[in-house]
Formats: structure tokens, sequence, C-alpha cells
């Protein structure tokens, strides 16, 4: 999107004054907003479940700067220059920043991928097949939170809050806790602000 946007906007006769957010992956505040939305939750679940929106490991490859270190062995276990934009780095990063904080044991969280398209290979596991695991593992009460989407959309609330519940339900699940995305949450929409004024009152 970002070399899209550079692109168009050569071809115009107009000066926009462009600037992307890096990844946020674990920035302070976002984490405290999303920690805070989970905790609540906590104490209806017996397992916390992270899916993160999936991506081809393709991508992964593309975007990796040293050409030889994403999809290597322990690659998000050995410190690279590619973390710096290594998706799954980032994945695991939040996520594990996040458990930290909350206490939550390492037999009681997961990490998954979902929305998989097309016929490329896409990071492992699957969501869908990793919940039918938590079902056949004897997990009761499953708990699910998305942090790669700040706002509620087709993929949290009918693929996740719909399909994903079902699933679970009808495979020996007895309680499914969908924990909201950020949306209009107060600690999400200052870190919002925050950002915002970083970039433009400067100008």
């Amino acid at each position: 999107v970002e070399e899209k946007v550079k692109t168009v906007i050569k071809k115009t006769k107009h000066t926009i004054k462009l600037y992307f957010q890096p990844p946020f992956y674990k920035d302070p505040d976002y984490l405290n907003a999303l920690i805070n939305i989970i905790k609540p939750k906590l104490i209806d679940i017996d397992y916390l479940l992270f899916s993160y929106h999936g991506l081809p490991y393709r991508h992964l490859k593309k975007t990796d700067p040293t050409q030889n270190h994403c999809l290597s062995n322990n690659c998000c276990k050995t410190p690279s220059k590619a973390w710096e934009t290594c998706y799954q780095h980032h994945t695991i990063e939040t996520t594990e920043k996040i458990v930290k904080q909350l206490k939550i044991h390492k037999d009681n969280y997961g990490i998954a991928y979902q929305s998989r398209l097309g016929n490329d290979p896409w990071l492992l596991p699957n969501t869908e097949e990793f919940v039918k695991k938590l079902c056949e593992n004897g997990v009761k009460k499953l708990g699910i939170v998305c942090p790669s989407f700040v706002t509620d959309c087709l993929e949290t609330l009918e693929e996740i809050n719909m399909g994903i519940r079902e699933l679970f339900l009808e495979n020996g699940g007895e309680s499914f806790t969908y924990i909201d995305c950020l949306n209009t949450d107060p600690d999400w929409i200052n870190t919002l602000k925050k950002w915002v004024e970083k970039v433009y009152l400067p100008l």
C-alpha cells in the first residue's frame, strides 16, 4: 500500500507530505491498551488464543533485508535486522509481551493465524485447525483476541466471533469469549492522538 501511494502521488502535480506509522507491535501504549481490554476477560476463560491475520510465507521472504534469515532455523529467536520487518516476529513479540504482563502460563495461551486465501503456503498454525486441536485436548473455556486488527471487521466479527465460535461449541467447547478489538477504546484513541501530534505539532 505504501509503495502504491508513493507511485500514485509521483504521477500527480501535487506536493503531498506523507507519513507512514512504523510497525507498532511493541509500542508500550498499544500494548497497554490491549492488556487493559484482555485482563477483565481472563476470569471467564482457561485458554487465550491470539489469532493474527495470516500472510503467505513468500511475503516474509520478500521483506527480509538479509534475504536468508526469515524462515531459517529458529529465526524468530535469533536476533537479526530482519526482525524490523518480519511480521511473524512482530506477532510473537506482541504476544510474549502481553502474556508476560498478564502472567499467563505458557500452557494457557497460543498463537494462530487466520484469513488464509489462495493456494500459497501461509503462516501456521491456522486458527481453525488450532481451535480443533484445543477441543481435542479438552479446552472448555476459550477466549480469542485478534491483536493485528485494531478495529472489528468481517475477519473478526464473522470469521472469529461467529465462525470459530460455532466450530468451538460444536466440538465440545462450553464457553467462548470473543475479546473486542481496540475500536474506540479510550487508551487506544489517546495512543493514536499521541502519534498524530508527534508528526503534526512540530509543523
